[in-house]
């Protein structure tokens, strides 16, 4: 039977009579516990509690008198109800005593079975009911007590009955220091007020009221709280009651302060990221006005970045020329290098609209839906005008207003700068073009050229060459170069060029006539420094004098194939000393011989040792062939290691007529034809990849930046610094070569790249649609090129081409002395 289910305590000292008792309340639904002594009884009730007890009258020992007397005196037992049963103590004075001890009834027999049953079934009866008003009691004392907010009961006048430890603990006391004391005493004075008159409301019938107020915790420490007060009414003749409930506010607040201030963080940082956002976008458009691009690519940079920093699907730009006329270059979101669009004269009349000076009302096709202008003014002039515009409807923000204004600002800046730059550009190319020789001297038994390249940033610097016949009939090779760039530097050689022309012609010596150049160049008002070297060959004999001012030695190769640097000469740069001290040197150039004179720019290279540039003139030289501009050509190839160099590259070549002694060189040592060309795309490569890439890239001027990306992307952290360099430059002269010789020019055709690394090589392969084609070799007159297969082959291990259905150019570089 459940433990829950009420227990009948039976005692008597005759089993007869306990069986009968059980017999009799069995069909109840109880537990039925049986003592034989009064002794018994006692302990039984030490350990349970029973609904009702029947208890015999005479028993040895203690009877049942004394038993009940002692249940009774004891207060965790002295409630529970007796029944005294008995067959002999009927008298009077016995029954008398029986309800003295605290008994409830009192039963003789033989008892009517069915009487008795109905008197122990009022009883457990009775106990379920307590039990239920007891555990109820319990469930609201503990809701009560153990509430997770402070609680109270107060009378009407606001005077507290019972507080919960919640509530004490909020209050630093104790609940019991709480009890008979007015609630306005753990109030705020600035919130007593608010108290008694929440109580007021209450008593007058109000049946909730709520207040926000502040307790007093410890120290007098203000508690910010939200008080529910309710008035209770419980009935059966109770006073009403006031039952207050308490939420501690401090968390809340607290919790509501932090998202406040987490809030106020956001919008801080989503403000600066906005501004570093827009900074960002200022400097990316910025970087591209102000840059040191040429004028055409400058603007088209320009409008690429806006476009994209703007989100548009279109931006222009109006430049307003000189001439009248007005030049437009549009570029688009897809990413298309921008061209002039339309060139169009504007009659000076014409009306120049409300946009600052400039209405673009036509620039962008019809399709576009919104646009945004801003003028480009520089020093109070408009100069043009910059033009965005969407496909679809949009409203601009302010944000976008501003990034246009200042992209305007900026752009104005730049494209002004670059308009002088290409005009100054401009005055020294011609300046150069003029002072440099139309032709050069013709001696017989000699052949003679000579080859300029301006830097590859398009600059113009002081670099010249000149050849003339001196008085007494010698041959005059010079190769200067002027420090500095532009028309001053261009300036500065012309007068130089003057004055060695003059002197020359008066018979001077190599080492006599830089001393009179540099006195010339102290003179200068633009005083400077510049490197010379002089030869001076006597075309009868070839006796050779030279004498050379801070500039690299002359090369000397003979018939056979030596070399000889012309290095006893030495002295310092024109315009470095006051009274410098030019020494002269001598030599031989022979039937067949090959003297060349140049500037640095063709043997320096960044990151190098300058032997090793003059390693690769004189091999270069050694392996070319006779002619004299193929012979040029040669040197030129050989020598340059990156044709768009950094520095202007002179050459000067003479050649004495006779027989050569020795084989020319295969200008691309380095390819192979004997290896499969697309190992990588058949999976025949013979080595463990440790990673590689296989991507289709749409053709174009953009083909080859997207092919840098992914070959940096895929092996970065695998190939070192140095052969990833190469490995990317390789890449692009190959992805350049598949656009020009390999059909893919367009951007509908396509470049397949594949690249891969592995412990013993680096390998790539690049593919296009169009065929097969022989490469030839590198040439500066004529239909210049030849120069980027030339560098494939310096900086790769080996390489080779192989037409098939679609052509393909592979290479390999061997790593770790594979």
């Amino acid at each position: 039977m459940p433990l829950d289910v009420p227990a009948v305590l039976l005692v008597d000292d005759r089993e007869e009579n306990l069986i009968a008792l059980r017999a009799v309340l069995e069909p109840l639904p109880c537990r039925l516990v049986s003592a034989m002594s009064g002794e018994e009884a006692l302990k039984a009730l030490l350990h349970q509690d029973f609904a009702v007890m029947l208890l015999d009258v005479q028993m040895p020992g203690m009877d049942g008198f004394e038993t009940a007397e002692l249940i009774k005196s004891r207060a965790r037992t002295r409630t529970l109800p007796i029944i005294f049963v008995t067959a002999i103590s009927k008298e009077q004075h016995h029954v008398f005593r029986g309800y003295s001890a605290g008994a409830v009834d009192y039963v003789f027999k033989p008892y009517d079975p069915g009487i008795l049953r109905s008197k122990v079934a009022v009883f457990l009866e009775l106990d379920a009911k307590s039990r239920a008003a007891a555990r109820s009691e319990a469930i609201l004392r503990a809701a009560f007590e153990d509430a997770p907010i402070g609680m109270a009961r107060l009378d009407l006048e606001g005077r507290v009955d019972e507080a919960n430890r919640v509530l004490a603990t909020l209050l630093d006391h104790r609940p019991a220091d709480l009890r008979d004391r007015r609630l306005d005493d753990f109030l705020h004075p600035d919130d007593v007020d608010s108290g008694q008159e929440t109580i007021a409301l209450l008593a007058a019938g109000a049946a909730t009221v709520e207040l926000e107020a502040r307790l007093l915790g410890p120290d007098g420490e203000a508690i910010p709280c939200l008080i529910s007060c309710s008035r209770a009414r419980p009935g059966a003749g109770m006073s009403d009651v006031i039952v207050v409930q308490v939420q501690d506010q401090r968390e809340r607040l607290r919790a509501e302060a932090e998202r406040a201030e987490r809030t106020r963080e956001q919008a801080a940082r989503v403000a600066a990221e906005r501004m570093a956002e827009r900074q960002r976008s200022i400097q990316r458009i910025s970087d591209a006005a102000l840059g040191t691009l040429a004028f055409d690519e400058l603007v088209r940079e320009l409008l690429r970045r806006i476009v994209e920093e703007l989100e548009a699907d279109t931006a222009a730009v109006l430049l307003e020329e000189d001439d009248g006329t007005a030049v437009v270059y549009q570029a688009a979101s897809t990413g298309e290098t921008a061209a002039p669009v339309r060139r169009r004269s504007r009659p000076a009349a014409e009306p120049t609209g409300e946009q600052e000076g400039i209405q673009l009302k036509s620039l962008l096709a019809g399709a576009v839906a919104s646009t945004l202008e801003a003028p480009l003014i520089v020093d109070g002039k408009t100069i043009g005008a910059l033009h965005v515009g969407t496909l679809f409807a949009r409203s601009f923000s302010e944000d976008h207003r501003g990034l246009l204004r200042l992209a305007a600002d900026r752009a104005a800046i730049g494209i002004q700068r670059a308009r002088l730059y290409q005009r100054e550009r401009s005055i020294a190319e011609e300046l150069q073009r003029s002072l440099l020789p139309a032709k050069l001297p013709e001696v017989p038994g000699y052949a003679s050229a000579a080859r300029y390249f301006a830097a590859g940033d398009g600059s113009v610097g002081g670099d010249w060459y000149d050849a003339l016949v001196q008085p007494d009939g010698r041959l005059l090779l010079v190769v200067g170069d002027v420090a500095g760039r532009g028309i001053a530097a261009a300036s500065s050689m012309g007068q130089l060029r003057s004055a060695l022309r003059a002197y020359a012609l008066d018979g001077h010596s190599p080492a006599s006539l830089l001393t009179r150049l540099n006195a010339f160049q102290l003179g200068l008002r633009d005083r400077g420094m510049t490197t010379l070297s002089l030869v001076a060959v006597d075309t009868a004999t070839g006796e050779v004098h030279y004498a050379k001012a801070g500039h690299p030695p002359a090369l000397i190769v003979d018939a056979d194939g030596g070399a000889t640097w012309l290095r006893e000469a030495s002295g310092a740069p024109l315009g470095a000393l006051d009274d410098p001290v030019f020494t002269e040197g001598s030599a031989w150039l022979e039937p067949g011989g090959t003297l060349v004179l140049y500037s640095d720019g063709l043997v320096e290279v960044r990151r190098e040792t300058l032997d090793v540039g003059f390693e690769r003139l004189g091999a270069a030289t050694i392996a070319a062939p006779d002619a004299i501009d193929p012979l040029c050509d040669a040197v030129l190839a050989g020598t340059l290691s990156n044709p768009d160099v950094e520095d202007d590259v002179t050459l000067l070549v003479l050649r004495r007529d006779g027989a050569r002694r020795r084989p020319a060189a295969e200008p691309f040592p380095r390819r192979r034809t004997d290896l499969l060309a697309r190992q990588l795309r058949v999976g025949a490569w013979p080595y463990e990849k440790l990673r590689s890439a296989a991507v289709e890239l749409p053709g174009g001027l953009q083909a080859s930046a997207a092919a840098r990306g992914v070959v940096a992307d895929t092996l970065a952290g695998v190939a070192s610094d140095p052969e990833l360099d190469d490995l990317l430059i390789v890449i692009t002269e190959l992805v350049n070569n598949a656009v020009v010789h390999g059909g893919a020019a367009d951007a509908g055709e396509r470049v397949l790249v594949h690249v891969a690394a592995a412990d013993q090589q680096l390998r790539a392969e690049v593919s296009s649609r169009g065929g097969a084609f022989e490469p030839r070799t590198p040439s500066a007159v004529d239909e210049p090129g030849g120069f980027g297969l030339l560098l494939v082959d310096q900086l790769s291990s080996r390489w080779g081409m192989d037409g098939g259905t679609d052509l393909c150019v592979w290479f390999e570089i061997d790593r770790n002395g594979a």
